[in-house]
């Protein structure tokens, strides 16, 4: 139905574009109105049905990326208790993740030369560490 729309939508332009120019005018011309009211009908009745389908595909999309968070969320949860209960919060990195989940690891079997080491090598690629009462997050500055 949108190809139904857009055609309706060229063949407007097409009318418009070679329609013949009103005397003494080169911004005006001569159309059927008749036959653009009907054009112009067509196109408003059909619409209301393009933009409903437009409104579901955005709901769908949104309980996708709901679904999507969901999950992710749950696969946080589980890494956590797999973790030993320590949460690491971040922009996704897996490998930085594992630093930074190593780090509070080392700093819970209060091996605090290791967590600064650690600290100090995400640093220096630009990963600011904050802890947290459950583990810590990561972001990069």
């Amino acid at each position: 139905m949108a190809s139904d729309v857009l055609h309706l939508i060229d063949m407007l332009y097409e009318m418009i574009d070679e329609a013949k120019g009103a005397t003494f005018s080169s911004d005006k011309c001569v159309i059927s109105r008749n036959e653009v009211l009907d054009m112009l009908g067509e196109i408003r009745a059909q619409l209301p049905s393009e933009l409903q389908k437009a409104q579901q595909l955005i709901r769908a999309r949104d309980d996708y990326v709901e679904a999507a968070k969901r999950e992710a969320d749950a696969k946080a949860q589980s890494s956590a208790s797999a973790s030993g209960g320590i949460t690491i919060t971040g922009e996704g990195d897996p490998d930085i993740d594992a630093l930074v989940l190593r780090r509070a690891e080392a700093k819970k079997a209060k091996d605090f030369a290791e967590a600064d080491r650690i600290r100090d090598e995400l640093k220096a690629q630009g990963i600011e560490v904050t802890d947290t009462k459950d583990g810590a997050s990561w972001k990069r500055v």
